[in-house]
């Protein structure tokens, strides 16, 4: 199942990025951009009392391409720290831990432009677990989630929905958006002959960014026209 929301997202997204480059050189210029940011990031499962929230850098390059004068879409390839602290007290489960995932994510938005700075973002995200950190806090009795948690024991991809809002002036966008993930983070486990996924719950993050383009045709035509 989860590989079939996995090609069926990657064909969904291709479409997308195909169809906009057809379409986009009819109305405002293509940009070309960098965009860097933190999240804010929460792990709550119902094996745990208390769930603290993580922060995390997001970091990456953008490609915004119109479709029409209020519609563009834009893809995004970055650089994401997803996680939490999480304190667990289930019968086989004790202690706290703090949880920082590393992803490479490809969000494909549909930017729908408001006002000359306003404008409203929603879309899709596929993204790949690059690096997992985990690191015990404190009470740990039953389970050691250094020794017994890595990269291989969380599902590698992840897919969701993004929907935000930016505010543009001067060229630089702010934006702050909130993703959830439609897949488990933890893989299912046996401990003490009873099932667990450590941590059983979705990715849900809240992030702020600020956007800035480097190149865009318009630019370029200005530029070759001087000289």
């Amino acid at each position: 199942m989860e590989k079939l929301i996995v090609r069926n997202l990657i064909l969904f997204l291709f479409l997308n990025v195909t169809v906009s480059c057809c379409w986009a050189e009819d109305y405002n210029p293509t940009e070309i951009g960098l965009k860097i940011g933190f999240n804010i990031s929460n792990l709550y499962t119902t094996d745990s009392s208390t769930s603290d929230i993580g922060m995390g850098i997001n970091a990456g390059g953008f490609i915004k391409m119109p479709i029409s004068r209020v519609l563009a879409i834009q893809p995004e390839l970055c650089l994401t720290v997803k996680g939490s602290t999480v304190r667990f007290n289930s019968a086989d489960l004790d202690g706290t831990a703090r949880f920082e995932l590393t992803y490479l994510e490809l969000p494909v938005l549909l930017v729908l432009k408001s006002t000359e700075h306003l404008n409203f973002q929603v879309g899709p995200y596929l993204s790949y677990l690059m690096n997992a950190n985990i690191r015990n806090v404190s009470n740990i009795h039953l389970f050691d989630y250094e020794q017994n948690l890595n990269l291989y024991k969380f599902r590698r991809f992840d897919t969701g929905l993004i929907i935000g809002a930016a505010l543009v002036v001067h060229s630089v966008t702010v934006s702050v958006r909130y993703s959830y993930g439609f897949i488990k983070v933890g893989k299912e486990q046996i401990i003490s002959g009873n099932s667990y996924t450590i941590p059983n719950t979705n990715n849900g993050v809240l992030s702020v960014h600020m956007s800035i383009p480097i190149y865009s045709k318009e630019f370029s035509r200005n530029i070759n026209q001087k000289y």
